[in-house]
């Protein structure tokens, strides 16, 4: 960013040229964010080509709305008539208003930057599962949960929590296995008290808690085939 005493300061006369100029580059601003939300969800859709340039693109941008920032404060302490000094307030008004558009697109891009294609290409099996899990968890949160959550809710989210947390930590499936029996009373209440539906319904809200569950019904499963051996 150029210093202050740099930048060739303009007369008012410039601002009907620059006030349309702000406002482009606000709707512009408006219509990338909703672009990029869409992309929130599944960020594998874009690459680190496009999430890079537009991260710079963003940040310049951020650059020169200071300027315009300074530019319209300056206008507001010469001798202005009344008419112009609304059109200023009403140019800063926009100005202020695009930064925060741009500030939002530019940590909107930093979290997509986590999940392009480029980064879920270079991970391992492992590391794709974790990722899957915490989108879907960023996904639920920005849906919005009820303040006040059922016990099951509460239990399905510990045993949620309990296998993304082995999984970060490295963990795959051997390691829930070994470390689920703290889990398992509340596994059971849910399965107790809830019934099919709302297992249907936590399964889907909650990635861990269906792992979870899945690795039980395998396990189950090979109890009941014999190729795992129960002592008697």
């Amino acid at each position: 960013m150029p210093h202050p005493n740099d930048i060739q300061w303009r007369e008012i006369d410039l601002l009907p040229q620059l006030a349309p100029i702000i406002k482009e580059m606000l709707e512009g601003n408006r219509e990338q964010l909703d672009l990029f939300k869409e992309a929130q969800d599944r960020p594998h859709v874009l690459d680190d080509a496009i999430v890079g340039d537009s991260q710079r693109l963003y940040r310049s941008q951020l650059e020169d709305l200071a300027i315009y920032e300074e530019q319209g404060q300056r206008w507001l302490q010469a001798s202005l008539s009344e008419e112009q000094k609304t059109q200023v307030k009403q140019f800063l008004a926009d100005v202020q208003e695009a930064g925060q558009a741009t500030r939002q697109l530019l940590s909107l891009l930093e979290e997509i930057s986590q999940g392009t294609i480029d980064k879920i290409m270079a991970m391992s099996d492992l590391e794709v599962g974790i990722h899957a899990i915490e989108q879907e968890r960023k996904r639920r949160r920005r849906a919005g949960k009820p303040l006040v959550l059922s016990a099951n809710e509460r239990n399905a989210q510990k045993i949620d929590a309990f296998v993304l947390d082995t999984m970060k930590s490295g963990g795959g499936d051997e390691a829930i296995l070994t470390n689920m029996l703290p889990y398992m009373h509340l596994f059971k209440r849910i399965l107790d008290t809830g019934g099919p539906r709302e297992m249907d319904r936590l399964c889907a809200e909650y990635p861990g808690f269906y792992h979870f569950a899945k690795l039980l019904e395998n396990l189950a499963g090979a109890i009941q085939r014999g190729d795992i051996q129960v002592p008697d």
